[in-house]
């Protein structure tokens, strides 16, 4: 049995257990009464717990949480929950969350949380150890963690996420990739009323991590007035923030404009929407880099070329137009603006990993007229990584060759397949001919394409004949392993 222990280094951390995967944060707040207390999250991904079908034909996830919170050898508070997700027709659907709260006086705790997959008792629990102090006072003024939110909704009943009318769905991660738009947050700030001045200044602004200058426009100024308990919700629209890491400031300051509060959270930004000038890469600086290694401008562009399946849309444009016709000095300053975007500290190291990736597909999956990273498959596995599982039927019965690569996890994104067949019985080359994956070819007509021997049949002209989506527990080894790959 495999079992996985995890210290906590940042504000959340993820379980990796042999099934289970899950996402762990604490916050720490306090009661109009004064007693603190902290709200746990599991955040549960669909692919990393098993689905059983229930009577009613539905799929439902079921995991046991053991909680326990620890001062030294003594017990101060323990749980055991079951947790169930939604029920669901497809596990792809849905991510399921669970908060609980404990009570509990100041001081320093030792967390222990250990999950347990009810749907397949054969596979090793996951667990994690976590260490924290409790410490907002009741005295004087003092501010809650800072929560960062998927949502916040006005809520009609109090539940289990409701804070100051609203139910706050947690973010559970401090990562925020280039499909999410929205940077929201809550935090409560308490004992303001105790000032002998009942108005100030809350502001709250991003900055770069390691500097307290604020990025424009990512600031907002607000006067407020005193009160025993303040809740603070709100957001930033951070569509336009470039790519980097970055702190979430929330400040409190009185009529002087001096400082008498502060509270900060760090997150980090994934946003390929938003590159650098080809005007601005002139002005990078190679010297005693390791682009300056690469002296020949036909073996740099492939290099380039080869970057094609990483690269966000504008990048992608630059390295088909602009690039192709550059001369050695600016495919440098481009190629290393390229990698230094991926790891600004080891840029060189960063290429290195991914040469080798595509020194691998080159050999798996390239042919005689096409390299590897050219491929369907190969450019799939250097943008996506490694896949999960592959199910490989060069030679099946009544159907095209095939190949079916599942990721458990893309991004976001959970339990993602991708269905890769050949043209020709005896199979070189594979194509993408299906995935479920967003951006990604999609053509439902897969099915009855592998089966046809009209082979050149097209997505357009296959989606005049559209048909429904087979069951994915139809019997039919193709349409079963695509849905329940393994």
């Amino acid at each position: 049995m495999r079992k996985t222990l995890l210290l906590l280094l940042l504000f959340w951390v993820p379980f990796y257990g042999f099934s289970i995967e899950a996402y762990f944060d604490l916050k720490k707040f306090q009661l109009p009464n004064g007693e603190n207390y902290i709200e746990t999250y599991l955040s549960f991904t669909t692919n990393g717990v098993g689905y059983t079908r229930l009577d009613n034909g539905l799929l439902q996830a079921e995991v046991e949480a053991t909680i326990i919170i620890q001062q030294g050898d003594n017990i101060i508070d323990f749980k055991k929950i079951n947790i169930l997700s939604p029920q669901v027709t497809d596990s792809t659907l849905t991510e399921f969350l669970d908060v609980q709260k404990f009570i509990l006086p100041n001081g320093p705790y030792t967390i222990d949380v250990k999950l347990k997959d009810l749907n397949d008792l054969d596979n090793g629990d996951a667990a994690l150890t976590q260490q924290f102090i409790l410490g907002i006072r009741k005295d004087q003024v003092d501010f809650s963690d800072v929560m960062l939110l998927n949502s916040a909704t006005k809520c009609n009943e109090p539940g289990p996420l409701t804070k100051s009318g609203f139910d706050l769905v947690p973010h559970v991660s401090d990562y925020y990739s280039s499909l999410q738009d929205k940077l929201i947050f809550y935090t409560e700030l308490y004992h303001t009323d105790m000032l002998s001045d009942s108005l100030f200044v809350l502001s709250t602004f991003i900055s770069e991590k390691f500097t307290d200058d604020p990025v424009d426009p990512y600031m907002k100024i607000e006067r407020a007035k005193a009160k025993s308990i303040m809740p603070i919700l709100k957001s930033f629209d951070i569509s336009e923030l470039e790519t980097g890491y970055y702190t979430l400031h929330i400040e409190m300051r009185n009529r002087q404009n001096e400082l008498l509060l502060s509270q900060e959270i760090e997150f980090q930004r994934n946003n390929f929407k938003q590159e650098t000038t080809l005007e601005s890469i002139e002005q990078v600086d190679i010297s005693r880099t390791f682009v300056s290694l690469y002296d020949d401008r036909d073996s740099l562009l492939e290099h380039l070329n080869s970057c094609h399946p990483i690269a966000s849309n504008l990048e992608r444009s630059s390295i088909e137009n602009q690039m192709q016709y550059a001369d050695l000095p600016t495919l440098q300053k481009y190629f290393f603006y390229f990698w230094s975007r991926r790891s600004e500290a080891h840029p060189d190291l960063a290429w290195a990993e991914y040469k080798k990736q595509v020194d691998y597909v080159d050999e798996e999956y390239g042919t005689r007229v096409k390299k590897g990273y050219e491929s369907d498959r190969g450019r799939v596995y250097l943008q996506y990584g490694k896949p999960n599982t592959i199910v490989v039927r060069h030679n099946p019965p009544n159907v095209l060759p095939y190949e079916i690569w599942h990721y458990y996890t893309i991004g976001d994104f959970n339990n993602r397949r991708f269905l890769f067949y050949s043209r020709e019985a005896v199979a070189v080359d594979f194509v993408l001919l299906h995935s479920d994956m967003l951006g990604e070819v999609q053509n439902n007509d897969w099915p009855v394409i592998m089966r046809t021997e009209n082979v050149e049949m097209n997505t357009s002209s296959s989606q005049q004949n559209s048909i429904s989506r087979r069951n994915a527990f139809s019997g039919n080894e193709l349409e079963d392993l695509f849905y329940n790959p393994r």
